[in-house]
């Protein structure tokens, strides 16, 4: 225990804070490359899923130690352990990079080429450092974050698709993983208002299947799956009868409700991604490029870019001196001099990479080099005045929003060669969906919503007494401090 403060370091979450956002481009990157690459492959899925185990570990053992009702009982305080141990909860709700890393790896999750034991290891670590964050914010008089604002980030689509893939396999993930997928599904459903959001297929299999089997589950999870069924049903119904009114050919369709939900909800829950293609007429002012982005509707998209420089261009200036926690991808970046990730953490970020129009601009202004990437790059040779040029780009730079003195940097000019009017073919990787995107076998159309749900008995009262709770403990159990926080997740692989 005396190696412990040694062991339990802010550098050392922060480098595997980096090397996981590594390992998830890289992963993703050769899951496009032809099947040849199979090996190399396995490899990186293997490394990526060290990384999660290790931030797991890292957090578990914080959690575990913050925790302790006395630590001087077990002779912490002699070796200097609580000290640190505080410190280290100051930091990690500054730390966003590892907040964002695991909603990237559940976007990008793939079970092609991931197993199942990747995916629940990260939502348990995902919990863990839910737990931690809430435990920490609950005692600062003014956090440094909104936590309730970091949980609506999981109210997405494919987020919860993901959850609902975890728990399909609830039989063998054991109570302690199930309860890390179900709290966060009972806060959307409770805290967040979204019932709504989790009647889905992908939420409906595993939820019919746990009630049709009578699965043992506590209070809450039980309360939680009627609501989510009564809700779907409702749904449904009201979709019987505007169809009904609407059309009155298709009565005889209604005589079957489960088959034509089946029916009803490919249609429902389908998905479109608007992808526009470069007009290759278009001026390639850089000006005119991000007006026509604009008015595109990716202004948000282009102030992540620029956000991203101005965050560059404070690490550059030495902003984050002996406080490299607070960006650590940028950081470690450019200590190693290498170029910067700009990282898509949320689906709407990605969608950027998906416009052929968004990622031209991105190339003619120098943030994909010549190799194939994923992710666009900052270049490290950059200085902190081209930073903040390439910043002003995007629009007007405000000093509350940024973390380093506008005194200090200046605008220059900026040269960008004339390059053809398409799309670079190095960009190949940043313009295809991802593997996020290409197979999800979980969400297949055909795919049969179990008859078990038409049969439930209707509980008007039960649909609006779900009670929100704003903390997590509740659906905590005190299995963190048991093996349950490792072998439970490893039961499922």
């Amino acid at each position: 225990m005396e190696h412990l403060k040694d062991v339990l370091t802010i550098d050392l979450l922060c480098y595997l804070t980096w090397e996981a956002v590594h390992q998830t481009e890289k992963l993703e990157m050769c899951a496009l490359q032809p099947y040849s690459a199979a090996v190399d492959l396995k490899a990186n899925a293997r490394r990526l899923h060290l990384c999660v185990k290790a931030i797991r570990e890292y957090l578990k053992t914080l959690e575990r130690l913050s925790r302790r009702p006395n630590l001087n009982n077990s002779g912490f305080t002699q070796i200097g352990c609580e000290n640190s141990i505080i410190q280290l909860d100051g930091y990690v709700p500054a730390i966003r990079d590892l907040r964002q890393l695991f909603l990237l790896q559940l976007r990008q999750f793939n079970p092609i080429v991931q197993c199942r034991s990747y995916l629940v290891d990260v939502i348990s670590a995902n919990h863990i450092l839910l737990l931690t964050l809430e435990r920490i914010s609950s005692h600062q008089q003014q956090p440094s974050f909104d936590f309730n604002q970091h949980l609506t980030q999981f109210c997405s689509k494919t987020i919860l698709d993901r959850y609902g893939t975890a728990l399909e396999d609830f039989k063998n993930n054991g109570p302690y993983v199930n309860d890390c997928i179900l709290t966060l599904l009972y806060h959307v459903a409770g805290d967040l208002g979204g019932l709504d959001l989790l009647c889905k297929p992908a939420i409906l299999r595993p939820f019919s299947e746990i009630w049709k089997q009578e699965f043992d589950m506590r209070d809450e999870w039980n309360d939680l799956i009627e609501c989510v069924v009564q809700k779907s049903l409702r749904n449904f119904q009201k979709r019987i009868r505007f169809n009904l009114e609407t059309s009155p050919n298709s009565r005889n369709r209604s005589q079957d409700s489960a088959c034509y939900l089946m029916d009803l909800l490919p249609m429902e829950y389908s998905e479109e991604v608007n992808v526009e293609s470069i007009d290759q007429n278009h001026i390639t002012d850089i000006e005119l490029l991000v007006v026509q982005l604009k008015d595109s509707g990716f202004q948000k998209q282009l102030d992540w870019i620029q956000s991203s420089l101005l965050s560059a261009c404070a690490t550059r200036l030495g902003t984050f001196t002996g406080q490299e926690f607070r960006n650590p991808v940028t950081s470690l970046s450019f200590q190693m001099d290498l170029s910067c990730p700009v990282v898509p953490w949320t689906e709407m970020e990605a969608s950027a990479l998906r416009s052929e129009l968004f990622v031209f601009l991105l190339f003619r202004i120098g943030l994909f080099p010549a190799q194939a990437v994923l992710y666009p790059r900052i270049p490290c040779e950059w200085s902190p005045d081209t930073l903040y040029s390439v910043a002003l780009l995007f629009g007007p730079v405000e000093q509350e929003r940024i973390d380093f003195n506008l005194t200090l940097v200046k605008k220059i000019e900026l040269y960008f060669p004339n390059w053809e009017k398409q799309t670079p073919s190095c960009c190949c990787y940043a313009i295809r969906e991802g593997v996020s995107f290409i197979e999800d076998s979980y969400l297949k159309c055909g795919e049969e919503i179990p008859r078990k749900i038409a049969s439930i008995p209707h509980s008007p009262w039960l649909l609006d007494s779900l009670s929100t709770n704003s903390s997590l403990e509740v659906h905590k159990t005190d299995s963190s401090d048991d093996e349950d926080m490792v072998d439970g997740s490893r039961s499922s692989s």
